[in-house]
Formats: C-alpha cells, structure tokens, sequence
C-alpha cells in the first residue's frame, strides 16, 4: 500500500499560465491522487493507494493510514510518503503577508525571539512492515511504531489558532494506543514551527500530557528538527521520524539550534521537558522511547510514539544455506562487462567486508530485475565471489541467450521443511499460498499432511520451480517426468 502526504499544486499554477501550453500529460500529471497512484502503479503494487493532504500533518496521517493498513492485514507492506518543493513565489507573498515566515531567516523554536517558520524542501520515504514478519524475513529495523493517534482541534478562535487541549488529548491518545506511559518516553520531536504564539501553546500541550502520568520534572528533553532544515510542511512529520531514528541509531540528542533566550512564555519550571541546547549522549532504560509531534493549521492534529529496536542475532545456523545463488544480469554484453569490471572494484572495497554474503545474493536475486545477458553461480562465502570474477576469462562463454526448457524430476537430492525454504526466500510466499488454495479447491482441507512423503516432495518441486520462474528464467517449455510433470502442469 502507498500512502503520499502533499499540499500544494505548484506545477497546476506554472501550467496555468497564458505561455504554457496545455498537452494531454496536464491533467493526471497534477491531480494529487496521482502521486501515489503513480507510484502503485509504476512498482506494481495493488494495496491502498491515496495522496493524504491534512497541511502540515500530511505525513502524519500517512503513517496512521498505512500502520492501520498493516495492523488490519490488507497488506504485508505499506509506503508511507512526503514531499514538499517551492516552484511558485505566491506561497510566500501569501504567508510573508500573514507574517508567518521568519524574516530573518532563521527556525528559533522556543527562543524569545521566535519570529516565524522557514520553509524549507525535502521528501522522505518509510518502508513499514509488521514487526513479527520483518523479524522473520531478518530485515534491518530503524525502529517500532508503538503507537500514532491522529484528531482535528475542533472548533477555536480561527482556523489556523492552535488549541493546548486539542494538541494535549492527541498525545495522550498515541500513548493509551501505544499502551505506554509518557514517563518511559525520554526524548520529544516538537513540532516547533518557531512562532511566538504556536511555541508556547505546543510547550503546554505536552506539559500537561506529561503531567497526567507523572510529577517528574526535566526528565524529558524536547528539540525540533526545523532549526535545522526548516518547515518541510507536509513532509516535516516525516523529516521528525527519520531524525528520531538516526537518534535511535547514533545514540545522541542534536542541539536545537538558535536559541539564545528560552521564550519565558513556556512553563518550563513545571514541566517535564528540558529544551536541547546542546548535543548529548542518549541515555536512558532499555528500549529509548521518543515522541514525535504533527500539527496541520487547519486543526488536523497527529503524534507518534516511536521505541527503538535491539534484535539479537541468532546463534541457530540452521537457516543458514550451504550455497547462494549469486547473478549478475544486464541489457547487453557491453552492460555486463562494465558490471563484471564494477563488482571487481566492489569486492576489494569496505563495504563488501562488512556485507554477508546471504545479504548480498538476496538483493541480486529480490531487489533486481534479470536480463538476459548473464553471468552467475552458487556460493559459500564471500571468498568464492572474489574467486568467481578472478576465474570470469569471457562474458560470450557465461552468457546463454536461448530461452531454456524447464524439466522437472520426480526426485530432489536435498530436502528442506517448507518453512525454512519460505523464511529464505520469502518472495516464494505468495506462491505457497496459491499451492494451498489450489489444494484447498480439491480436498476441501486447507490442513496439508506435510509429513507425507509425497505431498512434501511436490511441494518443494513446485517452490523451486518458481524460484526459477520469478527469476525470470522464462523457459519456452515446463515439462517433467513422474511427480515432475504434475508440478509443471501446476506452473
């Protein structure tokens, strides 16, 4: 599922103009659904698809939707999206007129002289995915969603007036979601726009949200990465998460930058928050926790609560394969040899120490696309890779452009549980779960007897037939022999 968080139609403003001409792309190039549908469309993704635009916590909602989308199991991963860019001058003739805009150019989140926002442009991107399936698949974890809440303000002095108790019951939900108290969360990402009315309203906010929980004082430190980068508007809830995950990652609090005077307006005698005004060692009970703040001037209010990761490698080897199945592919003999002649640099690198080879042969296999010129074999170790492309004399010798014939056996030399062939090699899940469809059709039981003989071999049969198949082998025949032919008439 893609979920895109975006405001503002610069290009539909430049294509309006009396010298620009109208072609048939104007329309589905600026309709705002077409961010994530294109998207979807491009990858070839068929959960939810939808462009979210709730002003400054467009983001936020983007996370919300697509960790419900998970949590509900419309899908096994969700793209949760941002981006701003400023094309056109109108947004800030309009917003310096609103007086909105820091006219010297600086983000002084919480500072007495706190004079306005900087806009500023980025895009950021999340890959999210149940926690149980990504430790599974032994995916790298920047860090858990514990919880997201996200609520309108409701009725207040004006449209874009914040509101304490608004911003206040928001934060508190996310934490009853999360099922955690405030008082374990040691790190805040403000929303911190750096204007001397919203500030002060945001600083209380999160006062009294602490203060339900707990009467501790300066436990918790509060920063923004807007002085830092500037307002990313609809992408700033996202620009918040990815800080607070490099903090996770790095073990260190950043400085909030320009304060010089804390704004005497915050009740920072009473609270719980501590401004940071310097960098510092993150320290604090196992798991850190952080919190991350949204808050759209049209009243669409959003907060998350984010809990850093430790996942234990395992000592249990018995996932680990004797051989990988490690290809290079390319358009033409000309591309190959250039790859060939890049890998050969690679392997002397630094990167390549620190990969293992069950990482590097997986991203071959899922993260690229095949062609048909190619060169590959089978490997143990990362060892052999370098003996592989040392033993490599002519790409004409290694390159095979007639398309194969596909003959399966009734017999395998190895036998593996059906579980451990998914669990390395995940992207065969969808084609298990057709088999028990399939077989479901047939004998009205889903339940498998996995330990009969027969069944067990077909099954493996048929998995590694389509391991073949998804690597784009493309044969003009599937036949076999025995059980074999069976399975090929299921392919």
């Amino acid at each position: 599922s893609v979920y895109v968080g975006s405001m503002y139609p610069d290009y539909s403003q430049i294509i309006s103009q009396d010298e620009v001409i109208t072609d048939q792309y104007a329309l589905t190039g600026n309709l705002i659904c077409i961010m994530a549908n294109r998207i979807s469309h491009f990858l070839g993704f068929t959960g939810e698809s939808k462009t979210i635009d709730t002003a400054c916590s467009s983001s936020h909602y983007a996370v919300h939707d697509a960790v419900n989308c998970l949590q509900n199991g419309k899908s096994k991963y969700a793209i949760a999206a941002a981006v701003n860019i400023f094309l056109e001058p109108w947004r800030y003739i309009s917003l310096s007129k609103a007086r909105m805009i820091s006219p010297d150019g600086l983000s002084k989140t919480f500072d007495i002289s706190a004079n306005g926002y900087v806009p500023g442009e980025g895009v950021g991107v999340l890959l999210l995915q149940r926690v149980e399936d990504a430790i599974q698949q032994k995916n790298h974890i920047y860090g858990i969603i514990k919880g997201v809440a996200v609520k309108h303000g409701g009725s207040s002095a004006h449209l874009a007036s914040p509101s304490v108790h608004s911003q206040r019951d928001v934060i508190l939900e996310a934490y009853e979601t999360a099922n955690i108290s405030l008082e374990s969360v040691s790190y805040i990402e403000a929303h911190g726009t750096g204007t001397s009315l919203g500030d002060p309203i945001e600083f209380e906010g999160l006062t009294q949200a602490f203060n339900t929980y707990t009467d501790k004082k300066h436990f918790c430190f509060v920063g923004s990465v807007k002085s830092n980068i500037g307002h990313l508007e609809p992408a700033s809830g996202i620009a918040g998460i990815i800080k607070v995950l490099l903090m996770f990652k790095h073990k260190i609090i950043p400085e909030s930058l320009h304060i010089q005077n804390i704004n005497p307006l915050l009740n920072k005698e009473y609270s719980a928050l501590k401004i940071s005004q310097k960098r510092s060692q993150w320290q604090g009970d196992y798991p850190l926790r952080a919190g991350v703040s949204s808050f759209g001037f049209g009243g669409a209010n959003a907060h998350l609560v984010l809990e850093e990761v430790e996942i234990k490698k395992s000592k249990d080897k018995s996932n680990v394969l004797e051989k990988y199945p490690f290809l290079l592919s390319a358009k033409s003999e000309s591309s190959l040899k250039g790859l060939i002649d890049n890998w050969k640099q690679f392997i002397e690198s630094e990167n390549f120490l620190n990969m293992n080879v069950a990482d590097i042969c997986g991203t071959l296999i899922h993260g690229r696309r095949t062609f048909e010129y190619r060169v590959g074999t089978w490997i143990r170790n990362k060892n052999e890779i370098k003996d592989f492309f040392e033993n490599t004399i002519d790409v004409k010798n290694n390159v095979k452009t007639n398309k194969p014939v596909l003959f399966i056996n009734e017999v395998i030399s190895d036998t593996l549980k059906i579980d451990k062939i998914i669990n390395m090699f995940p992207v065969l899940q969808n084609s298990y779960d057709d088999f028990l469809n399939a077989y479901e059709t047939i004998s009205e039981n889903r339940d498998i007897e996995i330990n009969n003989g027969t069944i067990n071999t077909f099954i493996q049969l048929y998995l590694r037939a389509q391991l073949l198949l998804l690597l784009d082998l493309n044969p003009d025949l599937i036949s076999g022999v025995g059980l074999g032919f069976y399975v090929a008439l299921l392919c």
